[in-house]
């Protein structure tokens, strides 16, 4: 993790059990195999921003600096799995865990407030 990012309490950052804080960024390597190229690596960085009100996904492949940007994280890994599905050929992703594990490193319980929590 590079950046905790700060908390919103707008509606649009968080959900019952999840929150999105702007500014949040991490740095992962993900594997993938490939038909044709056999195993690969790629080291990405994971950002959240506020785009108008809502957070904003952002994932940068390092080594070639492409970047996807989506309203969700789900949104957002569409993107990269299709992309690399077309220029890879990738057959699966392993160790891909959504949004740098963005979302279980930073768990709200439900029922819990969000002003209560303090990062």
């Amino acid at each position: 993790m590079l950046k905790l990012g700060k908390i919103d309490h707008r509606p649009a950052f968080h959900t019952s059990v999840q929150i999105f804080p702007i500014g949040y960024k991490c740095e992962q390597k993900i594997s993938g195999v490939s038909i044709q190229k056999g195993a690969m690596n790629q080291v990405i960085t994971c950002e959240i921003e506020d785009l108008e009100g809502y957070p904003q996904f952002r994932i940068t492949v390092k080594a070639t600096g492409d970047t996807y940007m989506a309203s969700s994280e789900s949104s957002v890994w569409k993107k990269v799995y299709y992309s690399w599905w077309l220029y890879y050929d990738i057959a699966f992703v392993l160790s891909s865990f959504p949004y740098c594990s963005l979302i279980p490193a930073i768990l709200i319980r439900i029922g819990t407030r969000l002003s209560s929590v303090s990062i």
